[in-house]
């Protein structure tokens, strides 16, 4: 299997990912030296959504090239790492629910 295989949309590898596999990854906390988990919560034009899509894309493709010169060292110099790279039109229903319903109260 290539390191940098596509998943089939909606395939069994996604939905494994979905179901299992995206609670386990989360469940870290992010705090030692070989990870990092940066949320950040913006709002954005359309133009400036595909601009950082673009740029995730170039960053998914340094990521992978990296891997593809460092393949040459010894299995036990190398660590399996993932990198989950996402961006999407969304609000926390949660918190932004009280905000947009004129009747509720903000207290």
């Amino acid at each position: 299997v290539a390191p940098n295989f596509k998943w089939r949309e909606n395939g069994p590898i996604q939905q494994l990912f979905r179901e299992k596999i995206e609670a386990e990854y989360f469940r870290s906390t992010f705090t030692s030296d070989s990870e990092r988990l940066i949320v950040l919560n913006v709002m954005l034009s359309d133009a400036s959504n595909h601009l950082f899509q673009r740029k995730l894309e170039k960053l998914a493709h340094e990521f992978d090239q990296m891997s593809r010169d460092e393949s040459g060292l010894e299995i036990g110099e190398r660590k399996g790492s993932t990198v989950l790279l996402a961006i999407r039109d969304w609000d926390y229903s949660e918190l932004y629910s009280r905000y947009r319903n004129p009747k509720s109260r903000i207290i």
